[in-house]
C-alpha cells in the first residue's frame, strides 16, 4: 500500500502545471453541469419543450458523457499519450453538440442558457491547454517509443487503436445505459438482456485490449471475429423502436443518431483491431511494457537473420573452395610423385646410367 501511495505521489509531482489545470477544469466544468442539470429535472414544468421521459433520457446521456470526459481526462495525463486527446474532444464535442442543440430550441430557457455559457467557456480553456499538452505529449512519445521510424509507426496504431476503442465503449454504454431505462417500462426482460449488453460489450472491450496489449493471438482473433454481435443486435432494436408502437415512448431520432454513430465507430475500431493485430510480434509489446533496449532487438530481428544467412553463405562457399584447393593441392602432389617413381624406375632400367645427354658427356 505505502508502495502504491508513494507511486501516485511521485505521479502527481511529476505531472506538468498544463496537466494539473487540465484536470482541475474538467471537473469543475462536471461539476457545474450536472448541478444545472439536476435542477432542471428537479424544477420540471410544462415550458419545457421535451417530455418529461425525453428529458429523463437526455439527462442520463449527459450525465454518463460528463462521467466519461473525467475517465478520459484522467487517462490523458495518466498516459501522456497524445492521441487520447481524442477521446476528449470527442466526448466534449457531444456536450458542446447537446448544448447547441437545446439552446436552439429553448433559447429563453434559464437552464439551457446556464449550460451554453458553461461549456462554451470551458472550450476555449481546453483549445488552449490542449494545444500545450499536445507539445508535451509529442515529446513523451518520442522519448518512448524513440526516434526510430518503425517503433514510432508501431506506437502510432496502438494509440489510435486505444482512442477509438474508448470512443466505442463510450458511445455503445451510454446508449445502451440510457435506452435500458425506458425498455423497463415495455419488458422486464428486455431491459435486463439491454444491461447484459452493457456488460458483454465492457468484457468485449477489455479483451481487445488486453489481447492487443500483450499480443495474445488467439484472443485477438476471438475479439475481432465477434466484433458484430452487438450491432447487429441494435439494428435489430432499432428496426423494432420504429415498427412497434409499445416502443413510442422512446427518442427514436436521438437512438438511432446514437446507433449510426456507434456503428460507425465500431467499423473504424474493427479496421484498426485489423492493423493493430498485424503489427504482433514485431517488437510493440517491449514499447508498451517500457523494455526499449529489448524493442529494439525485436524490431532488428529480421535483419539480423539475414545477416546470418548471408553470413552462413559466405562460410558454405568459403568451405567449398578450400575443399576445391585441398583436392587440387593433393592431385598436384600425386602427379610430382607419379613423376619421380617414373623416373627412378627408368634410371634403373639404363644400367645405373642417367639417359640424359648432359649427364653422359
Amino acid at each position: 500500500m505505502g508502495s502504491l501511495s508513494h507511486k501516485i505521489r511521485y505521479w502527481y509531482l511529476d505531472l506538468s502545471l498544463e496537466s494539473k489545470l487540465f484536470f482541475l477544469f474538467v471537473f469543475l466544468q462536471a461539476i457545474g453541469l450536472i448541478i444545472v442539470q439536476t435542477l432542471g429535472l428537479v424544477n420540471y414544468s410544462d415550458k419545457e419543450n421535451v417530455s418529461k421521459a425525453t428529458l429523463i433520457f437526455y439527462s442520463i446521456i449527459f450525465y454518463l458523457v460528463i462521467g466519461f470526459t473525467l475517465i478520459f481526462a484522467f487517462v490523458i495525463i495518466w498516459s501522456n499519450n497524445v492521441h487520447r486527446l481524442v477521446t476528449f474532444v470527442i466526448a466534449i464535442s457531444l456536450l458542446t453538440l447537446y448544448a447547441i442543440y437545446e439552446i436552439a430550441k429553448m433559447p429563453n430557457n434559464p437552464r439551457i442558457q446556464a449550460e451554453i455559457a458553461i461549456v462554451l467557456c470551458f472550450d476555449v480553456i481546453y483549445g488552449i491547454l490542449l494545444y500545450r499538452l499536445k507539445l508535451n505529449f509529442d515529446f513523451k512519445n518520442l522519448e518512448k517509443a524513440s526516434a526510430d521510424i518503425g517503433r514510432q509507426a508501431l506506437y502510432r496504431i496502438w494509440s489510435i487503436f486505444v482512442s477509438i476503442l474508448h470512443v466505442d465503449a463510450m458511445v455503445n454504454i451510454v446508449l445502451l445505459i440510457a435506452a435500458a431505462f425506458f425498455l423497463l417500462e415495455v419488458d422486464d426482460y428486455e431491459f435486463w438482456l439491454d444491461l447484459f449488453f452493457v456488460l458483454l460489450n465492457t468484457f468485449w472491450d477489455w479483451v481487445g485490449y488486453v489481447s492487443n496489449k500483450d499480443e495474445i493471438h488467439m484472443n485477438a482473433k476471438i475479439f475481432l471475429g465477434t466484433g458484430f454481435v452487438q450491432p447487429f443486435y441494435l439494428i435489430a432494436k432499432l428496426c423494432m423502436i420504429w415498427m412497434q408502437k409499445k416502443y413510442k415512448t422512446i427518442p427514436r431520432v436521438p437512438v438511432t443518431i446514437m446507433i449510426v454513430a456507434g456503428l460507425m465507430i465500431r467499423v473504424l475500431l474493427i479496421y484498426f483491431a485489423f492493423k493493430s493485430y498485424k503489427d504482433f510480434d514485431k517488437g510493440r509489446k517491449y514499447i508498451l511494457h517500457n523494455k526499449s533496449d529489448e524493442g529494439k532487438h525485436a524490431l532488428n530481428k529480421d535483419d539480423d537473420d539475414d545477416e546470418e544467412v548471408d553470413d552462413g553463405t559466405s562460410s558454405e562457399n568459403s568451405s567449398q573452395k578450400d575443399e576445391s584447393e585441398d583436392v587440387e593441392s593433393s592431385k598436384s602432389s600425386q602427379s610430382s610423385d607419379d613423376n619421380k617413381s617414373e623416373k627412378s624406375q627408368n634410371d634403373s632400367s639404363s644400367g645405373g646410367f642417367s639417359t640424359d645427354p648432359e649427364n653422359q658427356i
